[in-house]
């Protein structure tokens, strides 16, 4: 039917008749996905997507959304029925953003309430309990692993 991830079958595809449809959201692993494509020589959006990593929180949110607009948007009806399987849920990483290093970078200082409740709407928890601010990164930003990705343009972010 189809390999999934990286190509979808024919046989499954939305046609103009399509009645009925079965909604499926996952995460694949990046790595897997990039050497399955290549391996098989399939080479579609999906790969393109999944191979590049995808939120894996963002998974079920999404379902739940397309099935919405499709109800709202489509007159359609959503069945109540979900099966799903899922792992136990990864803990975000934390990374310790240290004060003065953030100082000495931008060459200026803020006042912490700023910067907590501005990094907290973009989805960034902060303890600033410390004299360094651990920084819980949200699963969407695969891009932030370190102390300096913190202030590589994302200052806003945390409302530095």
């Amino acid at each position: 039917m189809a390999v999934g991830g990286v190509m979808g079958g024919a046989d499954s595809e939305v046609r103009a008749g399509t009645t009925t449809v079965l909604l499926e959201s996952a995460y694949f692993n990046p790595g897997s996905i990039r050497r399955t494509s290549r391996a098989l020589s399939l080479s579609s959006d999906a790969a393109y997507r999944f191979e590049r990593g995808a939120d894996i929180e963002g998974v079920i949110p999404a379902l739940d959304r397309a099935a919405y607009l499709m109800a709202d948007l489509g007159g359609g009806t959503v069945a109540t029925a979900c099966s799903t399987c899922t792992r136990p849920p990864r803990p975000h990483s934390r990374i310790a953003l240290r004060l003065e290093r953030v100082e000495r970078v931008i060459g200026a200082a803020r006042r912490a309430p700023r910067r907590c409740a501005s990094s907290r709407r973009s989805g960034f928890a902060v303890d600033d309990t410390g004299p360094t601010l651990q920084v819980v990164v949200p699963s969407f930003r695969r891009d932030i692993v370190q102390e300096d990705d913190l202030g590589r343009g994302d200052r806003a972010d945390l409302g530095l």
